[in-house]
């Protein structure tokens, strides 16, 4: 293929596209396309990065109150249960191991109400248990129980007001699932600070309590299971090598695999909904290039009686369109790049305080929605110029010339 004759193309393409005067509907149709495909453009990349930063936040959530890993060690006695610890931290060094005990109970302050309690150590908020930001004091539990003359607590700030409780309250434990010779393990503890996670129902079910007050409000020596963080990429195969037949592994993806199986597909939902957009701009292009042929129909044929071949006619069209939707394009990637990245890097959206729990937009750019949504676009463009550019090869010059005169 020849250059010149590429450039030629290419020159009348966009000369076509400049000099649209003698059918204002044409002019009309291809500015409404544009448009079209840089709104497209842009509500696709925009709403998949906004989809990408709430999936991001939840996420991160979820991880502060989640650990990598749980190993239910319920089965096991309490001595296996410290010499299965004992191994795991003598054999993978890197990894954070914890033990809890975890226990649906029945906690009753001003009112009573269903609850999951924990029992850790408290040594682990920083690492195991990510707290600190969502706490509203600066307190938690104290290490040493000794020094406290009740057990102490701290419960969701959603428990916490259903329950019309503030810090300094008495809350009473009741654990209906050790029952005893007609009676309930029954534990009094003082509410020592409250957290606001936002997310699921954590702020609404979960409550922390010493392990080794845990262990003594339901009688047991041992743990439920072992926690486990780790910076490695996949911890869960070596450990599940490691780990005994009888004892099971659970990650935290297959605990809310649901949740984020349901927020994949709605991502999935919205872009395919969204390119309908640009897929009305493609039928918008279609229809303007079809109306801009027959407006030119007389040049085209003046052309092909002077030596333009069907290739070369071909090739205009396609590049006429191209042009149409490739600026449209690149205006909405532009657009919605410098957008999003400012958002992402320097926040300037505020969300309502009273309907969010985040004070900010939350953006994050995919590397992988950006060229997904460009090659959707290329496809839906390309497809759009064909239809034209095959009709132009139709055109007849001497059919051409004569409608004209």
């Amino acid at each position: 293929m020849n250059r010149k004759t590429m450039k030629a193309d290419a020159w009348i393409a966009f000369r076509y596209f400049r000099t649209r005067r003698k059918v204002g509907m044409a002019s009309v149709t291809s500015l409404i396309t544009l448009i079209g495909v840089t709104i497209g453009t842009m509500a696709v990349l925009i709403s998949m990065s906004v989809l990408n930063g709430f999936r991001d936040v939840i996420v991160h959530r979820t991880r502060n109150m989640e650990p990598d890993l749980k190993i239910h060690v319920r089965d096991l006695n309490a001595s296996d249960q410290r010499d299965l610890l004992s191994d795991l931290e003598f054999n993978f060094p890197d990894y954070q191991f914890t033990p809890v005990l975890d226990r649906k109970i029945i906690v009753s302050g001003k009112k009573q109400s269903l609850m999951q309690l924990k029992g850790i150590y408290p040594s682990e908020l920083g690492s195991m248990f990510k707290l600190e930001p969502y706490l509203k004091y600066d307190s938690f539990l104290t290490e040493d129980i000794g020094q406290t003359e009740f057990p102490q607590i701290v419960l969701g700030s959603g428990l916490a007001y259903s329950l019309n409780l503030v810090v300094g309250d008495t809350v009473t434990l009741l654990s209906p699932a050790d029952v005893e010779y007609y009676s309930a393990p029954v534990m009094k503890a003082v509410l020592i600070n409250m957290y606001d996670l936002d997310i699921f129902n954590y702020d609404d079910m979960t409550g922390f309590v010493h392990i080794l007050d845990m262990q003594y409000f339901i009688d047991e020596p041992g743990w439920h299971e072992i926690y486990v963080r780790s910076t490695d990429s996949n911890p869960e195969m070596k450990l599940r090598a490691f780990l005994p037949e009888n004892v099971s592994l659970v990650s935290w993806k297959d605990e809310h695999r649901e949740l984020f199986a349901a927020m994949e597909m709605e991502k999935k939902g919205t872009f395919i909904v969204l390119n309908l957009i640009i897929l009305l701009a493609g039928f918008n292009l279609v229809s303007s290039l079809i109306m801009l042929l027959l407006e030119k129909k007389w040049e085209v044929g003046i052309l092909k009686s002077m030596g333009l071949n069907d290739k070369q006619a071909f090739r205009i069209y396609f590049i006429l369109g191209w042009i149409t939707g490739g600026i449209g394009m690149i205006i909405g990637l532009a657009a919605s790049m410098i957008l999003l990245l400012w958002q992402q890097f320097h926040p300037f959206i505020r969300l309502p305080g009273d309907v969010y729990f985040i004070k900010y937009l939350p953006v994050i750019v995919s590397p992988w929605d950006v060229v997904l949504t460009i090659a959707v676009l290329v496809m839906i463009i390309t497809l759009a110029s064909l239809l034209p550019a095959r009709h132009s090869v139709k055109l007849k010059p001497l059919d051409s010339i004569k409608v004209k005169m």
